[in-house]
């Protein structure tokens, strides 16, 4: 009886040892599994940062990072990179530059890209040094396929403040959020035209220098054709020749009592100057146009205006009246 019992144990104890062996077997066989399949996906992604930046490149755009930092194991891969710049070539080359770059996806889904970038956006040029753009978020999803190919990308930013360039003030964004997708189909392009880009945008305004009056809600809904000739180094005269344009299926400014839409589409010609048609039909606009002399009896916010607008190579009519002259773009 005692042996039997004394056997019986044993038996016991070496099914137990079998079973912890299996047990961490099973785990460290995962293990490898996950750390092969991160460092797959973790060489993804270096593959994909390494194609864009050589493809920047050809284009006249050099990117400069001290050193990318790969992390996120195991779920994650995060590709992080301080201090980026960005030189464009040119007869005048700017550099932008930004404090951080971070992007993240998932080892089970590498070609969706999570970006986060840091504030603020720093702009030189000839010498001189500003902040064009500072926000409290600026992030992104981005959508891609093998060899860093774009699919689509949506975009969400935070308290943006922007710069004007031409020094009439700032604008500024409590909130916004854009998606961007490639249009695959774009069969009224004239032969050779680059396929193009749909946008859909919406932002809230808490100041819009340009218009003079905070508090406008914005949104857009339309297409560039031809949009990737716009990434060249001469991205405007190779969108001209590629037949590119822009169309505006929709652009709305609202803020209380206050309503301007828009639509039509433009085009560069080869005089490097705008050329195209664009519906407006606007509410509310009395105190816009506080030069106008209007009816003392009528409620300026009540005027209502509806234009049909036309830029032939540079020149605006609004019916048959001429309005001014543009000048070329580049």
């Amino acid at each position: 009886m005692q042996t039997a019992t004394l056997g019986h144990t044993w038996v016991e104890r070496r099914s137990i040892r079998r079973n912890i062996f299996a047990v961490l077997s099973t785990l460290l066989a995962l293990a490898v599994l996950m750390s092969v399949w991160w460092l797959t996906a973790t060489s993804m992604m270096k593959s994909q940062i390494s194609r864009f930046i050589e493809d920047e490149r050809t284009q006249g755009r050099i990117w400069a990072c001290g050193e990318w930092f790969y992390t996120g194991f195991p779920f994650r891969t995060e590709a992080q990179c301080k201090s980026l710049t960005a030189t464009v070539a040119g007869a005048s080359p700017v550099e932008m530059s930004v404090p951080s770059l971070l992007l993240t996806s998932s080892i089970f889904n590498p070609f969706h890209v999570w970006i986060e970038i840091g504030s603020p956006l720093i702009l030189a040029r000839d010498n001189h040094t500003s902040t064009v753009a500072q926000w409290h978020a600026f992030t992104a999803a981005l959508r891609t396929g093998f060899g860093f190919d774009p699919k689509e990308m949506s975009v969400t930013t935070e308290e943006l403040v922007i710069n004007d360039i031409l020094s009439r003030g700032t604008m500024k964004l409590a909130h916004g959020t854009a998606d961007i997708r490639r249009n695959l189909a774009s069969s009224d392009l004239s032969a050779g035209a680059l396929n193009g880009i749909d946008i859909n945008a919406s932002a809230d305004f808490l100041d819009f220098a340009a218009l003079g009056a905070p508090g406008y809600r914005a949104t857009f809904e339309g297409r560039i054709d031809g949009a990737a000739a716009l990434l060249n180094v001469n991205g405007l005269d190779a969108f001209q020749k590629s037949g590119g344009r822009l169309v505006v299926d929709h652009l709305s400014l609202k803020r209380p009592k206050q309503d301007l839409y828009l639509r039509g589409n433009t085009r560069i010609t080869d005089d490097h100057r705008l050329d195209g048609s664009f519906d407006i039909h606007a509410t509310g606009i009395g105190n816009v146009l506080g030069g106008v002399v209007f009816n003392p009896d009528m409620d300026r916010d009540e005027i209502e205006i509806r234009l049909p607008v036309v830029v032939t190579n540079g020149v605006v009519t609004v019916g048959p009246y001429r309005m001014g002259e543009l000048a070329p773009l580049y």
